[in-house]
């Protein structure tokens, strides 16, 4: 992450997810681009899995696995 690049609180992230969520639908209420959809669906379904591959990857490694397993024992653990 650059220095450039704002840094807000939890709270504030879920703000703005809810904002992008309730503009979105309101403009699909508004004026849906049926094209636009569909241009977006044909992309995503025949993506050369660059992106995708990558983050597989991640997250089909040993390492990975174990210590997610390990980060969510020790949030479990303190709930229960």
């Amino acid at each position: 992450m650059s220095s450039n690049e704002p840094h807000y609180d939890v709270k504030t992230h879920t703000k703005i997810i809810l904002a992008c969520c309730i503009i979105h639908n309101f403009l699909m209420g508004v004026d849906p681009d049926e094209n636009i959809l569909r241009e977006v669906d044909h992309e995503l379904s025949s993506s050369n899995g660059l992106d995708t591959g990558i983050a597989a990857n991640n997250l089909t490694d040993e390492e990975d696995v174990a210590r997610g397993q390990c980060l969510r024992d020790s949030i479990v653990v303190p709930m229960w």
